[in-house]
């Protein structure tokens, strides 16, 4: 009986020490799967603000290119307030998308810190990422409210839309979402 108890004794230590042990493996492979989950947040995050640039961009144009056409200006007027609807919410997702890189979301699974290389990406000491969307937006904001007043954008504001669009900000939002996905 005593080897009976001692065999027991054991028996009940192996399979708490193995217990243990897998709980342990629970616990960091939630932790590795959890932090890939906000990685790949953060890089669709970031592409998600890459294409709406480029929505913003394409509605902005569009809303250009609708004109009147005799006889069907209650089609025009329907379509350009589609065009307007379609492009104040793109303006609103990256927005949104923007803060929640910035200061992490709960929602997105994004965190609330970001690596050194990335802030002086976002704030660094000169022509920032940060300013460069805020400015691609305020001018996407001034369009949009030129066209619900239902008056053509001025060409500057246009003009400076989409060169920020194409040229500057895109090339700074694919190097984000580089960067990310190396990280």
């Amino acid at each position: 009986t005593q080897i009976i108890k001692a065999l027991t004794a054991r028996y009940v230590l192996v399979l708490s020490a193995l217990a243990l042990l897998s709980f342990g493996s629970y616990i960091v492979q939630s932790k590795v799967i959890s932090n890939n989950d906000s990685s790949g947040a953060l890089v669709n995050i970031s592409g998600r603000q890459r294409m709406l640039s480029q929505r913003i961009s394409l509605l902005a144009h569009s809303i250009e290119d609708v004109k009147a056409i005799e006889g069907r200006e209650l089609q025009i007027f329907e379509d350009r307030n589609s065009l307007i609807f379609d492009l104040l919410q793109s303006i609103k997702l990256m927005e949104d998308s923007h803060e929640a890189l910035l200061h992490g979301s709960a929602k997105f699974n994004l965190p609330s810190t970001m690596s050194e290389e990335l802030h002086a990406i976002f704030y660094g000491p000169t022509d920032t990422l940060d300013s460069k969307v805020r400015n691609f937006l305020m001018h996407a904001k001034t369009l949009a409210e030129y066209a619900k007043k239902g008056n053509q954008p001025e060409s500057r504001e246009m003009n400076h839309l989409m060169n920020a669009s194409l040229v500057n900000l895109i090339g700074s939002l694919d190097s984000v979402v580089t960067l990310m996905q190396r990280e």
